[in-house]
């Protein structure tokens, strides 16, 4: 009887022991304290929005959707660490929900990318992959994501059984359709990758990239007549739109402030529109003044061939910061469309002074970082106009060292031993230039058409 008794006790013992760990458990993963806001959040729109996400945590601190939102609050204005903390604690509250891996590893792919961020990217899109998407839209980005990842990680063995199961689940997909189509390629498949680039003509998504891709494959199977058709239709389009990402655009939407300027403003270059860029850079100087948005007022001047005023802004930024290497390319870039202008004008001597000044501006960029490529490549342009042609060489082939990637570098170098007399080293700069060059850029053929007469 009293062993019966001491059982039953020590059955009640447990009982409430353990009620009161799941207790204490539950408190504590219900009061943990979601991330203070940084001291230098201080634009009133960004600070409000992500004051409001935050009072919500506090009000609810086990929801993992308002641990999320918090996290796409911090993201959307590039406080990584706090949107991290929020998106693995939204994780632990949700583990079947793939908007939160997936985000963090958006965010560590694109976005960080320091130490081995991309490694964990590739688990976590792996894990928003296995999880049940949010809507039919979801379904496969996560999957697509990681494989492109991986193919640029150089594990294109794992990339493309990932491309190949999601093309055959959804073959409407243009992001899977378009990887398909060079997964076929690269396997001498050509009519069927032909036929899937063919499918994509009118995609906003990829039109672009498949005309691109059709011109290489015909070029490579020897119709030249179609390559070069291909190649004019893909020199006529406008950028492919960036693939559908439903998961990212409630990020996107949190925007506030200087980020939705900034938006703004790359989304009018991106489409030419002048003077909503002039308008929009000028409101970020004015409203948000730093080195910062003085540069994108720079760059905007730049564009639209406001030197005068470019050369004024580059000045005023690096007396604030001497070391800001675009500010000197870009007052280099100032100075060389300044020449331009005095050389159809007439003045020889100032085009001569600027070209110069130039030169010394786009030096300084190069000095700050020596394997700054635009700088070298400006540099050596304007030192080729000075006759300065030893410089310009040196400066050429410090470019192509910098980015040997790049087909203008080559393209540089060319024009520099053309007139220094190498004609054979110019031919074969050259060539360079064309291979790496896209098809639809027709300059380094037309400089080997020159150079071969």
């Amino acid at each position: 009887m009293n062993r019966h008794f001491l059982l039953v006790l020590c059955l009640l013992v447990l009982a409430v022991v353990g009620y009161a760990l799941f207790k204490y458990n539950v408190s504590a993963r219900d009061t943990a304290k979601p991330p203070e806001i940084p001291a230098d959040v201080t634009d009133p729109p960004i600070r409000k929005v992500i004051e409001a996400k935050r009072a919500a945590v506090v009000a609810d601190p086990g929801s993992a959707k308002a641990w999320g939102e918090l996290g796409m609050a911090f993201d959307a204005h590039e406080r990584w660490d706090q949107s991290q903390a929020c998106y693995e604690k939204a994780m632990e509250l949700a583990p079947a929900n793939a908007q939160w891996p997936f985000l963090l590893a958006e965010q560590l792919n694109w976005r960080r990318k320091v130490g081995t961020d991309k490694e964990e990217a590739v688990r976590l899109y792996g894990m928003a992959a296995e999880r049940t998407p949010p809507t039919r839209e979801h379904t496969w980005i996560a999957t697509l994501s990681q494989a492109d990842l991986l193919t640029e990680l150089d594990r294109p063995d794992e990339a493309a059984p990932l491309y190949e199961r999601a093309y055959k689940s959804d073959p409407t997909s243009p992001w899977a359709a378009y990887r398909m189509a060079g997964l076929l390629a690269g396997r001498g498949r050509m009519d069927d990758a032909i036929h899937i680039y063919q499918t994509l003509a009118d995609n906003p998504y990829a039109r672009k990239k498949s005309a691109v891709a059709l011109a290489e494959l015909h070029r490579r199977l020897g119709n030249g007549k179609d390559a070069d058709g291909y190649e004019r239709t893909a020199g006529s389009m406008p950028p492919d739109v960036p693939w559908p990402n439903p998961y990212a655009n409630p990020v996107a939407e949190l925007r506030r402030g200087r980020a939705v300027l900034t938006d703004t403003y790359f989304a009018q270059e991106r489409e030419q529109d002048v003077d909503g860029v002039m308008a929009t850079a000028t409101a970020l100087a004015d409203q948000y003044p730093s080195v910062e948005t003085q540069l994108l007022l720079l760059r905007a001047m730049i564009n639209t061939r406001d030197f005068a005023a470019a050369v004024a802004v580059a000045d005023d930024i690096l007396r604030v910061d001497p070391s800001a290497i675009t500010a000197h390319s870009y007052l280099g870039l100032a100075r060389l469309g300044l020449a331009d202008r005095a050389e159809a004008e007439g003045r020889k001597a100032d085009a001569d002074r600027l070209l110069a000044q130039a030169a010394e501006a786009l030096g300084e960029s190069v000095r700050l970082k020596p394997d700054y490529a635009p700088g070298h490549l400006y540099r050596a342009k304007a030192l080729l106009r000075l006759g300065r042609l030893q410089e310009a060489e040196k400066s050429a082939r410090a470019g192509v060292a910098a980015r040997p990637e790049e087909w203008e570098v080559y393209l540089v170098l060319s024009d520099v031993l053309t007139a220094a007399g190498r004609k054979d080293e110019a031919v074969s700069a050259a060539e360079q230039a064309a291979k790496l060059a896209p098809p639809d850029e027709r300059r380094p053929k037309q400089a080997l058409e020159v150079l071969k007469k």
